[in-house]
């Protein structure tokens, strides 16, 4: 025990002795160090702020973007898929069935194509489209302005005028 005692105190020795050395600094003064901490703080507080104006300055192009090119305006779409698939996957992000997602109208026409080969492929195995499963047939809801629930089925609309 006192052999490890005593080797912990020769380590600590040696880390006081390199402070020592480190603090001797007989070129720059407590003054001149205060200083330039200063000067780095500065610059890095310039730094951040330039990444922050250059990311709001990025934020406001794709807005501009957005509202010029019809392609990536953001629209809302409903996930709807038949029983044997529970999401879509596009670039590694999980969209679930039956939940509503506001993406880009290039990102939703995909999504629109994903809906539909699936729901194909559903018809392909049943035979029809409402064989088997009843409670999960297509359900193309739409978000009408007059409806006050903000979501109905195209059936309901037809009976309706928008």
């Amino acid at each position: 025990m006192a052999r490890n005692r005593g080797r912990g105190q020769a380590v600590q020795d040696a880390l006081m002795e390199i402070d020592a050395r480190v603090d001797r600094d007989e070129i720059l003064s407590a003054e001149d160090k205060a200083d330039i901490k200063k000067r780095a703080r500065d610059h890095v507080l310039e730094q951040k702020k330039a990444a922050a104006v250059e990311a709001e300055f990025q934020r406001q192009v794709k807005v501009e973007q957005t509202a010029w090119d019809p392609r990536e305006q953001l629209v809302d779409i409903l996930i709807d898929l038949p029983a044997f698939l529970p999401f879509i996957r596009l670039d590694n992000v999980v969209f679930f069935h039956g939940l509503v997602y506001e993406v880009p109208n290039k990102v939703a026409a995909t999504m629109r194509d994903q809906m539909a080969r699936s729901w194909e492929h559903q018809h392909e195995i049943q035979g029809n489209w409402r064989g088997g499963d009843r409670a999960r047939v297509p359900e193309n809801r739409v978000i009408s302005p007059r409806n006050t629930e903000g979501v109905t089925t195209t059936a309901a609309l037809r009976s309706a005028s928008i």
